[in-house]
């Protein structure tokens, strides 16, 4: 199986504003907006809060710049919670069809990746700032073999302020298309390839990276290793890779959406395929390496390629792209969402239909009002996706630009209603901050601090953290 991918503040930048979806009051699932092709298409990436509250995503197609035989290069969206969206047309030479989150730096500004476009075709990673979009790299610089990597996953910021990602092509042509690779870039844009795939060790890199507070980054390949079903590695920043599972098939296989480190301390995620039924699992390992099972899909919901997320009440959230709704001209149905305790409990929380979209192959994210928010990238009223959000009845919290930084360095903490804060905790020690909005505080991590959770103390109650700071040495 090849993977070449075909689907999957900005202050000064002006944004159309339109809404195309209906709110309905009172309703625990609720549709925000319906893509209608001009103003984006086929949403492929989860959504990410800004630091003004508003939440940021990408659609692989639509917009306002076309490109051949293409319905739209892609967009860069805002949408509000109430459902106000506003648009960025992505051009050609900046990169087409985002595929990818969008990553909210510690400078302020947004970074993100496209599968295609840019100088050579290959895809690009990009700066969306108050001076507009630019491009920091472009894929497949050398012509010859792509030795740099192409169709580039999202990112992530690591603790010394770098970049980090993987590719899910190119170097390594003992594998289709390229066994792919993981990358570093800085913020000015300086590029190093830290890894190359070659097949036996994983190839075709998925999902984010993720960062342990040992500094190691851990995450997955789509496929290879030993039997050929793919793999969950670690690698240093200094590019030494280990190998920590190779999924077997009856364990799993083709873990698309990557892993996420859980408050457990624990990495868990999820494959498409596989297992005992051959419709995929949820899995659980730590650091070292030790794995387990923790539910497998059946044909009623599954096919999970959708990264996870955990909710403030430590259960994880995430989507199947079958199931549910038998009326999507597809006798397996259109997908659902679906939460999963720790213990391995599995509960069905939507069913989509045609009306509110179908095949969901994205995560939700938690917003700090609490309530979860996700895209699809079919359906809705003009079958080009939809917007959507999730309530379950979880209270607000903050969380972090970044979570982790040095004593004396400052922290972003975002959450909403922060204006008139009297007090900002790491961990129980005091620290030094300013309000700069009522979505956006600045705080000083203070000498002495140790990892642990943040709290924040409003004039309408005392706000914890989503996930612990970590305090950097």
């Amino acid at each position: 199986m090849a993977i070449v991918r075909t689907f999957k503040i900005f202050p000064c930048v002006c944004f159309l504003t339109l809404v195309l979806g209906v709110v309905v009051q009172a309703q625990t699932f609720t549709t925000l907006v319906n893509f209608d092709g001009t103003h984006g298409a086929v949403p492929m990436a989860s959504l990410i809060q800004g630091v003004d509250g508003a939440l940021y995503g990408t659609t692989f197609y639509g917009g306002h710049n076309a490109c051949s035989g293409q319905k739209g290069c892609g967009t860069v969206f805002r949408v509000t919670t109430r459902g106000s969206l506003g648009i960025f047309g992505l051009k050609s030479q900046q990169g087409t069809n985002p595929a990818t989150p969008l990553l909210l730096g510690t400078d302020g500004n947004f970074y993100g990746t496209t599968s295609t476009g840019g100088a050579y075709g290959y895809g690009t990673i990009f700066k969306i700032s108050t001076a507009g979009v630019t491009t920091l790299h472009d894929f497949c610089a050398d012509q010859n073999g792509c030795a740099d990597g192409s169709a580039p996953n999202g990112l992530v910021q690591g603790f010394d302020g770098n970049f980090y990602g993987t590719t899910a092509n190119g170097a390594n042509a003992a594998c289709t298309a390229g066994c792919g690779t993981v990358f570093k870039i800085t913020p000015s844009g300086g590029f190093s390839t830290l890894y190359q795939f070659s097949g036996l060790d994983g190839d075709h890199p998925m999902g984010r990276l993720v960062q342990n507070q040992d500094g190691s980054f851990y995450g997955a390949t789509l496929q290879g290793g030993q039997w050929g079903a793919g793999s969950i590695f670690d690698i240093t920043v200094a590019g030494a890779l280990t190998n920590l599972h190779t999924f077997e098939e009856s364990d799993g296989a083709f873990p698309y959406g990557g892993v996420i480190l859980v408050s457990d301390g624990n990495f868990y995620g999820t494959t498409y395929s596989g297992g005992p039924n051959g419709d995929g699992t949820i899995f659980r390992m730590s650091p070292s390496g030790q794995f387990a099972t923790l539910h497998y899909f059946s044909a009623g919901f599954s096919l999970a390629y959708s990264e996870l997320v955990e909710g403030t009440d430590h259960s994880l959230y995430g989507t199947t792209y079958y199931g549910g709704d038998q009326s999507c001209g597809h006798g397996a149905g259109c997908g659902a969402i679906y939460r999963l305790s720790l213990d391995g409990t599995l509960s069905i929380l939507h069913n989509f239909e045609v009306s509110d979209g179908k095949y969901p192959i994205t995560g939700v994210v938690q917003a700090t009002n609490g309530i979860f928010y996700g895209t699809v990238p079919g359906g809705g009223g003009n079958n080009d996706g939809t917007i959507y959000s999730l309530s379950v009845g979880l209270g607000p919290f903050v969380t972090f630009v970044r979570n982790a930084a040095k004593p004396g360095s400052l922290a972003g903490i975002l959450g909403q209603g922060l204006t008139g804060t009297s007090a900002v905790s790491f961990n129980g020690m005091s620290s030094n901050f300013k309000v700069v909005s009522d979505t956006l505080i600045e705080a000083t991590v203070p000498s002495g601090a140790t990892t642990g959770y943040v709290t924040v103390t409003t004039p309408n109650g005392t706000l914890t953290s989503n996930k612990e700071f970590v305090v950097l040495k």
